[in-house]
């Protein structure tokens, strides 16, 4: 009976003295837990943020600054309110001798729906420039999943458009190299993605602007390819802009005359205009989404299409990632009868 009574001391003192000796470590996972859960909120937060640039700093608050940001989306018929803001703020210090450089403002959104409706939109902004908030972490993955997505389509050599990254420089990574000139982390900026089986050939890189990207490619003594890479700029710039980028290519065309030349890139545009009866029968007057694919397009396409659409569906079942474009839609009202001016004589047509 004495001997069962020590045995039970014993233990019990064991239990206390691991408790005691336990008990940092367990206060201490404590604060790693709820460190963890900070930086998780924190980048949540980040995956909602906006960068607005060149708006003019007027603002005597952050609820004027609050005002201006949404007169000036309003101005290009997009709709954004205090409800939609959780926070508006300046970054930097306020610079005396910055030359009426406007600060940039980081706007923290409340949902992430509607930060994508407002990057869908951001070409219809006329005075300001918006961009997504990348911290550097987001960017070196946003490169690591571009290396993937070549080596799932067995690419080469890609061309980078609206890159957005300030300065001229060329990244040697794993298997490609990343080359890029850029003039603003606002907009603009153009490079080349190319696997480093072709390191040795490449004999020119440079930029015109931030717009134009040539690079030379040597695959003989003889045989030199040339690929100019544009991103040009859209309808609403002046004709000035338009005509300014078409007089560089045809100089840069005249350049590499001697040379294979591939033109490629973001045009920015549709070319040309609906001419014959079968273009007409196929493109149609309308379509489907903001791409305005015709319903019989997709359906002479569905041969070609089937292989692709069905490994994309099976990718996102696989990484449970549903593309953010999907997340938004445009609604078309059509009308069912009666006075033109009564809304509830329309019905919303939603295409995705």
């Amino acid at each position: 009976m004495e001997m069962q009574e020590q045995t039970k001391q014993t233990k019990q003192n064991i239990i206390e003295t691991m408790d005691e000796k336990l008990k940092p470590l367990i206060e201490e996972n404590e604060k790693l837990k709820q460190s963890v859960e900070q930086l998780e909120k924190k980048i949540e937060r980040l995956e909602r943020d906006i960068v607005v640039f060149g708006l003019k700093e007027s603002e005597k608050s952050n609820s004027q600054l609050l005002q201006l940001i949404s007169e000036e989306f309003q101005k290009a018929h997009i709709n954004i309110d205090s409800s939609h803001i959780n926070q508006v703020m300046r970054v930097g210090k306020k610079d005396e001798n910055s030359n009426g450089k406007e600060r940039p403002i980081v706007v923290s959104l409340i949902h992430n729906w509607k930060k994508n409706e407002l990057l869908k939109n951001k070409k219809k902004l006329k005075n300001i420039f918006i961009a997504e908030d990348f911290p550097k972490d987001v960017l070196e993955k946003r490169i690591t999943e571009l290396t993937q997505a070549l080596k799932d389509v067995k690419c080469d050599i890609l061309g980078l458009s609206e890159v957005r990254l300030k300065g001229e420089e060329i990244i040697e990574l794993q298997d490609h190299v990343m080359y890029y000139y850029g003039e603003d982390t606002r907009r603009n900026g153009v490079g080349f993605f190319i696997h480093k089986k072709w390191k040795h050939q490449i004999k020119e890189l440079k930029s015109y602007s931030d717009r134009i990207a040539l690079m030379k490619l040597q695959l003989s003594e003889k045989h030199t390819i040339a690929i100019l890479q544009i991103y040009m700029p859209t309808t609403d710039y002046d004709d000035e802009v338009v005509d300014n980028m078409y007089d560089m290519i045809k100089m840069m065309i005249e350049d590499t005359k001697n040379e294979t030349l591939i033109i490629q890139g973001d045009f920015n545009s549709k070319i040309g205009k609906i001419t014959t009866d079968e273009e007409k029968q196929n493109m149609g007057n309308f379509g489907y989404g903001p791409e305005k694919i015709s319903p019989r397009s997709l359906k002479l396409g569905k041969e070609a299409l089937i292989d692709a659409v069905t490994e994309l569906f099976n990718k996102i079942l696989q990484d449970k990632d549903i593309p953010s474009q999907w997340l938004t839609s445009e609604i078309t009202l059509i009308h069912k009868k009666g006075n033109y001016y009564d809304i509830n004589n329309y019905r919303p047509i939603i295409s995705i």
